[in-house]
């Protein structure tokens, strides 16, 4: 239906929007910052059906993804996850590589034998 197509047309330009980099700093002065918890506050009050709040997030599934207040809540919790931890993982991920690499070069050197005895 047409509602459905607006809705995802809506959807498509929050997410492109969330896509642009996120600003270094932030300062509110008035506005609803927690945007899943006003919604709530507006279904009580009855007035959610008439709010454009919704629409102008396109829809309560990315309320987080455009509420500072979870923007903010994911980022500090991705700023306390140890520099240390983040690297090890690097450095795991690039030993499962390299022996991922090596386990290849060695399957092919077998695969040549096994084809070309005595040649290497």
């Amino acid at each position: 239906s047409s509602s459905n197509s607006q809705i995802q047309q809506q959807q498509r330009q929050v997410l492109d929007y969330l896509s642009l980099p996120l600003p270094k700093v932030f300062i509110g002065m008035s506005a609803v910052y927690d945007i899943a918890l006003h919604f709530e506050f507006e279904s009580r009050r009855g007035v959610a059906g008439i709010s454009t709040m919704a629409r102008a997030c396109g829809g309560a599934a990315l309320f987080d993804a455009v509420s500072p207040a979870a923007l903010l809540k994911k980022a500090a919790a991705a700023a306390r996850q140890p520099k240390a931890a983040v690297g090890q993982q690097q450095l795991l991920a690039g030993l499962q590589q390299q022996g991922r690499q090596q386990q290849q070069q060695q399957g092919q050197q077998r695969r040549r034998q096994v084809e070309w005895p005595g040649r290497v």
